[in-house]
């Protein structure tokens, strides 16, 4: 079953998102036609393009970059952005260019040529000229040298650390530390080992989801086209992220694997999912500085904070529901039901915790379909809305104990004080 925000995304949320897109990009066009930063011939090419190709096929990151142009105005970070976008812009419509079109990269700070959807990373090149010669040929032409390179059979040399999880894509691994594809915070903890085993494993988990729920992984593919690898301090430190500003992305940390790395993936494709619609549709007003309880963090969360995990954790209920009813032979059932549960729970409180006076009518609806979804599951688990385990209770003492400031707006069944006064913790 899909969700209320993807089947708001069916229904022209995902095109209400595209048209935002499309605004946007010639926003772009019309300020750099007049900037001294941009090439006009780069822009000319671009422009030419059919205005559907250049939603369906630019990359997450060539997006951010036309955002991140957009937004700096010192003279110097506008240039790195100009060329960050020349690159990822000939980098996600080559497909598309006709044989011989050439876009200049202009000079800036960093120097690595970064191609990601052509695989393609050459350090040391600075002001350069990209030329398709053909449908799998790319020429660079650089002050100190000129190459002529192959896209079927890279050389060490100009490969970038990208791998396909299938050899028919389109998903993607990309652990490229330059910040035309990643941000500083990512960089920092990016993956710089052997990512076949990465790939392998994401291989499996992606087949695994469409073993138990078919529809979700569609959704899934349809959406997310590339995964970043990242390194934590300790093989067993788990942790994964998506940003606003590369929808179609997702983190993910190496120690992941099996059933755990389906939630990851289900996860982050739900926020990215969640991203779109708040494109341009609203689930709530802005209500100030408030912070609310989040059964899953230890710190308080901002209402938008709250209606992510919302929709993140109601969609793993429901892959968690399928996958324990599912013929897959592999799963510890038993781990996979008590999972579900403490997650009923845990949705439980937090819908407890959203003040229904900030939705929007989307809103609401949104808060209902989760509502309703939820009741059906905690009548078939035998759960009751005012019994919570001691984990999830534990879980807020602390939470109460160090964000004293926020628990006005904290809502517990039985009252916030039986909550604080459970045998004498704080």
């Amino acid at each position: 079953m899909k969700s209320y925000v993807g089947s708001i995304l069916d229904r022209g949320g995902r095109n209400a998102y595209e048209g935002w897109l499309f605004r946007r990009l010639w926003d772009f066009f019309d300020e750099a036609r007049d900037d001294e930063f941009w090439d006009i011939a780069n822009l000319s090419q671009l422009e030419a393009l059919d205005p559907l190709d250049l939603l369906a096929h630019g990359t997450p990151f060539f997006w951010m970059n036309v955002r991140r142009f957009r937004s700096v105005a010192e003279a110097g970070s506008r240039t790195q952005a100009a060329r960050d976008v020349v690159m990822t812009g000939f980098d996600s419509y080559f497909h598309l260019l006709p044989d011989g079109a050439c876009f200049s990269v202009p000079r800036a700070e960093r120097e690595t040529l970064v191609l990601p959807r052509l695989g393609i990373s050459i350090p040391g090149i600075s002001q350069a000229r990209l030329r398709r010669l053909d449908a799998r040929t790319l020429e660079v032409e650089a002050a100190a040298q000129s190459l002529t390179i192959d896209l079927k059979q890279r050389s060490e040399s100009h490969r970038a650390r990208t791998w396909n999880v299938f050899e028919e894509g389109p998903e993607t691994v990309i652990a490229i530390v330059d910040l035309a594809v990643t941000t500083p915070d990512t960089a920092a903890t990016m993956a710089s080992g052997e990512m076949h085993a990465f790939s392998t494993k994401l291989a499996c988990a992606l087949r695994l989801i469409d073993s138990i729920d078919s529809e979700l992984a569609r959704s899934i593919r349809n959406l997310i086209h590339w995964f970043v690898p990242l390194i934590m301090p300790s093989p067993s430190f788990y942790s994964s992220y998506s940003e606003r500003d590369m929808i179609g992305v997702i983190h993910l940390s190496e120690a992941y694997s099996g059933l755990r790395l389906c939630e990851a993936i289900i996860h982050e494709f739900h926020h990215n999912e969640l991203f779109v619609l708040e494109a341009t549709q609203r689930l709530a007003v802005p209500d100030g500085e408030t912070r609310y309880y989040s059964p899953w963090r230890p710190d308080p969360r901002p209402l938008s904070g709250l209606l992510h995990a919302l929709h993140v954790f109601s969609g793993i209920a429901r892959f968690f529901e399928r996958a324990e009813s599912s013929a897959q032979e592999d799963l510890d059932r038993g781990e996979v039901h008590h999972t579900r549960s403490e997650l009923c729970q845990k949705l439980r409180i937090a819908i407890s915790q959203t003040p229904k006076q900030s939705l929007t009518s989307l809103g609401e609806g949104f808060l209902q379909e989760i509502d309703d979804d939820l009741m059906r599951q905690e009548r078939e688990l035998g759960l009751r809305p005012d019994r919570v385990s001691d984990a999830v209770s534990a879980h807020a003492r602390t939470w109460c104990h160090e964000n004293p400031g926020c628990m006005e707006h904290l809502h517990w069944p039985g009252g916030v004080r039986e909550l604080i006064d459970y045998k004498g913790a704080p």
